[in-house]
């Protein structure tokens, strides 16, 4: 395996790992949006 090849597929690895971290924090501030509209109600 090259130099090359290597660093490609790091970053391969991170930018999915980076877009997978993305998802997740955004649905997690989401969930707490609604949580914080519901608290928000009573």
């Amino acid at each position: 395996m090259t130099q090359e090849m290597k660093e490609e597929s790091l970053y391969e690895y991170y930018s999915a790992k980076k877009e997978k971290g993305d998802l997740f924090i955004s649905k997690v501030s989401e969930m707490l949006e609604e949580y914080l509209k519901k608290t928000d109600n009573k």
